[in-house]
């Protein structure tokens, strides 16, 4: 009844038990309980953006889950020490980590077949990870400012979070198809009931053959002198 915070994990500097080598949360989103029936149930699962600025550098991402201690209503902490766990029970991060690196908005959910759907925002990349970490599925939003771009304009390859491209990026511009979440729902769901869910037509524009052949011709040797003749 008296507003007491009951449990704190994630930056134990943030009520004098730790220092900065001790923070494990950067700017996480989605923080939520994994639901009753689902493999992990009753931990805790978040998205983990990580920030780049003085004294909190972290230039990944990941999905985490750890199991609080829990103890009824409580949550027992050792006097003179943090929170517990010290660890994690599960966490998706990219092979090579900065190749995931979305510093805002992104989300996450466990799925029934223990699978996790992850969103990476700031990409606007959306794709469903084992619990080995293997990426099973994997879909990126053919869109730029909600304008569906040409098939062979929207390379994923392309997608730079919103910087300007150095000039050896061999970039135009910068793609922006961000999305602040996605949900999976199974297809016996209430809410898809009354709707028609038969697959429709690509949601990018017909691919232009010509635009392909020649952003691959700038791209390459030839391209000095394919703009001495105007391609």
């Amino acid at each position: 009844m008296g507003g007491d915070l009951l449990y704190r994990w994630g930056n134990p500097r943030a009520y004098g038990h730790g220092t900065t080598a001790d923070q494990r949360l950067f700017w996480q989103h989605h923080t939520q309980w994994i639901a009753s029936g689902l493999p992990g149930e009753g931990n805790i699962l978040l998205f983990n953006n990580g920030k780049e600025y003085p004294g909190y550098e972290r230039f990944h991402s990941s999905v985490d889950e750890f199991a609080p201690p829990a103890d009824g209503y409580g949550y027992p902490r050792a006097e003179g020490s943090a929170y517990p766990p010290d660890g994690l029970e599960w966490t998706y991060a990219a092979e090579t980590p900065a190749d995931f690196y979305a510093d805002i908005i992104s989300g996450a959910q466990r799925l029934p077949n223990g699978n996790t759907l992850i969103v990476d925002g700031a990409a606007g990349a959306i794709f469903q990870a084992t619990p080995d970490g293997k990426v099973v599925w994997k879909y990126v939003i053919p869109l730029h400012y909600h304008i569906s771009l040409w098939q062979s304009a929207g390379n994923p390859a392309w997608l730079t979070h919103g910087r300007t491209p150095a000039p050896n990026d061999n970039l135009t511009y910068v793609i922006n198809n961000r999305v602040y979440r996605a949900y999976w729902y199974p297809p016996r769901h209430p809410g898809l009931r009354a709707l028609d869910l038969t697959p429709g037509a690509y949601l990018e524009d017909t691919p232009d053959l010509l635009d392909w052949a020649r952003g691959g011709l700038m791209a390459g040797d030839l391209g000095e002198r394919a703009r001495r003749f105007g391609l």
